[in-house]
C-alpha cells in the first residue's frame, strides 16, 4: 500500500521515469515502426 493519495502516487511514479528511459523507449518504438514500414518522417516519407 502506498501511504499517499492516488493522485500523488501517480505523480511520483510519473516522475520516476527518467528522460533517458523515455528516449530509449521512443527510439525502440521508432526502430520497430521503421522495420514494419510504418514510420513516416517529418517530410511525409
Amino acid at each position: 500500500m502506498i501511504p499517499v493519495s492516488d493522485c500523488q502516487a501517480y505523480k511520483q511514479f510519473g516522475n520516476a521515469v527518467t528522460v533517458n528511459v523515455s528516449k530509449a523507449i521512443a527510439q525502440s518504438v521508432k526502430d520497430t515502426l521503421k522495420e514494419l514500414g510504418e514510420w513516416v518522417d517529418d517530410n511525409g516519407v
